[in-house]
């Protein structure tokens, strides 16, 4: 078993998340809950790393907020990401910086916690429902 998490694969998971939920909205209304605006069942797998996001970054963290809307496009890319970010009020640079550092932080917590690295099989996924 494998608990060589790197930033690369949070990358490439984050957007798998993603494109499990083209066109679905979802929401958070508590820490660590999702529920689709629709009512609708979510896949827990996908879910499992955005609880990730907010449990290693901090649910409202500047690093949360750039790699979930870097992800996003990624996913389904809709506007020009360079200007959401201008919108948001920032740096091309510091929004790249901030969704790298993202990227490293969840894959350290995702190790010193030991959770197992799958490869996008997302029965796979290890539990972490726990809050920080």
């Amino acid at each position: 078993m494998s608990y060589r998490w790197t930033a690369d694969q949070v990358e490439l998971l984050v957007v798998q998340a993603f494109r499990e939920f083209p066109e679905q909205g979802i929401w958070s209304p508590a820490k660590s809950v999702f529920k689709s605006v629709d009512g609708s069942p979510l896949p827990p797998g996908p879910i499992k790393v955005f609880v990730w996001s907010a449990r290693y970054l901090g649910r409202e963290s500047p690093e949360r907020i750039a790699l979930l809307l870097w992800g996003r496009h990624k996913a389904i890319p809709r506007e020009a990401l360079r200007d959401l970010v201008r919108e948001m009020g920032w740096e091309w640079r510091t929004f790249l910086r901030r969704r790298n550092r993202a990227c490293v932080r969840i894959a350290e917590g995702l190790r010193r916690d030991r959770i197992p690295y799958f490869d996008g099989e997302w029965h796979l996924v290890p539990a972490l429902d726990h809050p920080p």
